[in-house]
């Protein structure tokens, strides 16, 4: 090894949370994982969701209601179409630019 973490672990409330470096693990996208390793037909039963993690603060959770413009701002370009489809997949979308956390 070269001395990059890879994976370490926390323990929170007696709950064993780990946290693993994947782009240390594949040289691709996630998103890209499931053509390597499903066929076509399997593929198709796997979503993989845009979720803007910077987004998240106290403040935001704790009203629990979130502007779309404003969490695109924390994901990457041109991906609102995809991240609107999350929402609509997570039974999300409280009003076509408003969502609940």
């Amino acid at each position: 090894m070269d001395g990059n973490v890879l994976q370490f672990k926390v323990n929170y409330k007696n709950v064993i949370i780990t946290f693993r470096d994947s782009n240390r693990i594949f040289a691709s996208e996630l998103k890209a994982l499931p053509k390597m390793f499903f066929s076509e037909e399997d593929q198709k039963k796997i979503y993989k969701e845009i979720f803007p993690y910077g987004f998240y603060t106290k403040t935001r959770y704790i009203n629990n209601i979130g502007s779309i413009d404003e969490a695109m701002k924390s994901v990457f370009k041109n991906t609102k179409d995809e991240f609107i489809e999350s929402l609509q997949h997570a039974n999300a979308m409280i009003e076509c630019d408003k969502f609940d956390l």
